[in-house]
């Protein structure tokens, strides 16, 4: 059509007619899904009142460093995030754990198969997650963060 606008694709004139009554394509096409039940941050709300918190993960434990920085939401300059800021000092048990580990590894698939499959399991299970419409939406909005 011609309000739609010179050049204007088959879902133009849809998008016009949306945009004329105060409405986007966005509002209808992405509802906001639950979040899901493992999820330690909702990437819709975070910001300055309830910021991602980042830690570290060393000998299997979640660690809080001495000194945090913030991440800065490029789209408001507010702080969305808040994340570890590791100093040398810090560095002896992620030191120690990486001297503890064989050489070959934890996960090679020779001297350990059990391990190997165990991983395989772990990762059929994370792309089966993935096909659920809630946890699709939530890593979108996570990545676009």
């Amino acid at each position: 059509p011609e309000w739609a606008g010179p050049g204007a694709g088959p879902w133009a004139a849809g998008a016009a007619l949306l945009r004329k009554h105060g409405r986007t394509c966005w509002q209808f096409t992405r509802p906001k899904h639950s979040l899901p039940e493992w999820a330690t941050v909702d990437p819709d709300a975070m910001g300055p009142t309830s910021p991602a918190i980042g830690r570290n993960l060393v000998g299997g434990k979640w660690t809080d460093a001495q000194k945090t920085m913030d991440v800065i939401d490029p789209l408001n300059g507010e702080v969305m995030a808040t994340i570890p800021d590791t100093s040398a000092d810090e560095a002896g048990p992620f030191i120690q754990r990486m001297s503890s580990c064989p050489r070959s590894g934890l996960h090679n698939p020779l001297k350990s198969p059990e391990r190997y499959s165990l991983l395989g399991a772990a990762c059929a299970k994370g792309a089966e997650e993935m096909r659920k419409p809630e946890v699709q939406y939530f890593f979108a909005r996570l990545i676009q963060r």
